[in-house]
């Protein structure tokens, strides 16, 4: 047979089970019960292999009834990590290809993301579902894994990094994963998610889900939250029976000598122990009603005013099986005074968006409360090790050198103006005075702001053999600090690429933590300044506040604004927060003589400043 009539022969094929597809008398059912009939778990995908069972996780039914109502054209999920939302709407995916099929596409942030899910958990899953097996053509190079062809329907992944990858076709399936990590609008294009939407306006039948944890109020997922249903989850009390939504404030555990022996926190004690408390009869709530509960729970709208094809939903890790309540106060004691600790847990555990403090500036006395009985240059008492922070401008060098003690507790012991980078080695060479000692100690890391003049930053930092790291700041970072490695070539151009540690942070998370909570608030481990302490630090330290503007969409957000020209003092101590969120594991320890760089650790002593320049970083230099 010819070519021609190959494909004459293809397209009559087409037409055929099309038209039989048209005439076949549909039955709507919601998107679980066909899962319960259809989907069997593999131990590839997940650790509870098995059919498929919602009644654990009762809670997804919520979203996955709306996927199957021809009236709902947007859901939007916001809800904590760890609740198996991502195998829900994997169930929606199945449900489309085998049941209801139309052009789809899957969005992650990052291209490299959507290909290692595709390949770890996508494909497996629609092998091991015998309707979208059927679905599979036997072709292998239509089975890729950014790009699936079935017989009915074509599946493509893309990286929300990809603006031409979002704008190539249309959908009329358009999921969208962890849509607050996605780029927003830029000044020559529109945001990400923006883009991809304009792909389903040729559907009259088109369907867009929107899953994420929050970031802050307005971020994406919280508005498409606020704009929809607003559907909660509700559940009984087991002895009252009253309907209440599942809240972090009524999780409780004992205050007394089993979890709080002294100052601090016998976290497994808490852990324990903790137990939820009904609002309504005050009984306590053991772990063990809780599987009954969400299973006899149901899905309320509390947005009146909500379109009634844009339904969203709101869910907490209170209701998550991979989570106990005891779990979770466990977590809120051991991060709530960390940097940006309080915000990831309110994030990823209570899916609550983020509220910075808007306000004022740090006053000069709120500053000059701080200071402590020591004078500049010398360290008060003995650190466990001390710290230089640089912010590089266009004629100068700015730093400042901080002796860290027990349980991050910190005092500046330095700081100034230089006129090159290479002047920050007099700096590490310098010592310092230990008060009531006859002891003197040097800074024994560093890190230097890269923003400006990147490559002489990283040229000074890599001769530095790992003893001083360029960092960057970013608006919004999904994790404190993220650390990354980057080639570049000594001089700019030719010659061999080295490679460096970069320290990415988030900064706007630490400048909380600075300005709100160490000096305005004077929260978390202490933050101290010597008693004659000169005006030019004061009046950089305090030329930084919070307020607030409209982003692109319009949206209230809570920005920091520089009241001052010269804040490069107060850049300096906010990556000397960074250092210490990275040193905190070590700063928890009791003190010990730092060794210095060239030396070598005796045996069985641990050396935590022996790091190679090149691979591992601050952090894997530990190690």
């Amino acid at each position: 047979m010819d070519g021609e009539g190959m494909n004459t022969l293809l397209a009559s094929e087409v037409i055929e089970r099309t038209a039989r597809r048209a005439v076949k008398p549909r039955i709507f059912e919601p998107v679980w019960k066909w899962a319960e009939r259809n989907v069997r778990l593999s131990v590839r995908t997940t650790n509870t292999p098995g059919q498929y069972d919602s009644g654990w996780i009762a809670y997804t039914r919520g979203w996955q009834e709306a996927f199957s109502n021809p009236r709902v054209k947007e859901i939007a999920i916001c809800a904590a990590a760890q609740t198996g939302k991502t195998e829900s709407i994997l169930n929606c995916i199945r449900y489309a290809i085998a049941e209801d099929p139309g052009p789809m596409m899957w969005i992650m942030p990052a291209e490299s993301l959507a290909r290692s899910f595709s390949e770890t958990r996508l494909q497996p899953s629609l092998k091991d579902c015998p309707p979208c097996a059927e679905q599979i053509t036997e072709d292998p190079d239509a089975f890729k894994l950014l790009e699936m062809h079935f017989k009915d329907c074509t599946l493509n992944l893309v990286g929300a990094n990809s603006p031409a990858q979002l704008s190539s076709r249309p959908v009329r399936y358009l999921f969208a994963d962890e849509i607050d990590k996605f780029p927003e609008a830029r000044a020559k294009e529109a945001g990400a998610l923006e883009l991809a939407k304009v792909r389903t306006t040729s559907f009259w039948n088109a369907k867009t889900i929107l899953t994420s944890t929050p970031t802050v109020e307005s971020g994406q997922i919280w508005q498409a939250y606020l704009n929809g249903t607003r559907h909660k989850y509700f559940v009984r009390c087991p002895h009252c029976q009253h309907e209440q939504e599942l809240l972090f404030p009524q999780v409780r555990w004992p205050k007394d000598e089993r979890t709080k022996p002294g100052a601090e926190w016998n976290v497994d004690a808490v852990e324990r122990l903790a137990y939820y408390e009904c609002p309504a009869c005050r009984h306590h709530i053991e772990q063990n009603w809780r599987h009954a509960m969400i299973r006899g729970g149901c899905w309320k709208a509390t947005n009146p005013n909500a379109p009634a094809d844009r339904v969203s939903f709101h869910l907490n890790a209170l209701y998550s099986p991979w989570r106990t309540w005891g779990s979770i106060a466990r977590e809120f004691l051991e991060v709530k005074d960390s940097p940006s600790g309080l915000q990831n847990f309110t994030n990823s555990v209570l899916a609550e968006a983020w509220k910075p403090v808007q306000g004022e500036a740090v006053s000069e006395a709120q500053l000059l409360d701080l200071r402590a009985d020591y004078p500049l240059g010398t360290c008060p008492a003995k650190p466990h090790f001390i710290t230089l922070a640089a912010d590089v401008q266009r004629d100068c060098v700015y730093f400042t050198v901080r002796a860290w003690g027990q349980d991050e507790e910190s005092w500046l012991v330095d700081y100034g103006k230089l006129p090159t980078l290479e002047s920050l080695n007099e700096i590490m060479a310098r010592e310092y005075n230990i008060a009531g000692t006859d002891e003197r100690m040097k800074p024994i890391k560093g890190m230097i702001d890269s923003g400006y003049n990147t490559q002489a930053v990283y040229e000074f930092c890599s001769a530095s053999r790992g003893r001083i790291h360029p960092a960057k700041g970013w608006e919004k970072l999904a994790q404190p600090v993220k650390q990354a490695t980057v080639d570049f070539v000594p001089g700019g151009r030719g010659g061999m690429a080295r490679h460096i540690a970069l320290f990415h942070f988030d900064d706007c998370a630490f400048k909380v933590e600075l300005y709100i909570r160490r000096i305005k608030d004077r929260q978390g481990p202490r933050w101290h300044i010597p008693f004659n302490i000169g005006p030019d630090f004061i009046q950089q330290v305090t030329a930084e506040k919070m307020v607030e503007r409209k982003n692109y969409r319009g949206v209230p957000e809570q920005v920091w604004h520089r009241s001052h020209k010269d804040n490069h003092l107060g850049d300096c101590e906010k990556i000397q927060l960074v250092q210490g969120y990275l040193l905190a594991s070590e700063l928890r320890k009791p003190a010990t003589p730092p060794l210095a760089p060239e030396s070598t650790a005796p045996q069985g002593q641990h050396n935590i400043w022996q790091t190679a320049p090149t691979r591992g970083g601050w952090v894997g230099g530990w190690k």
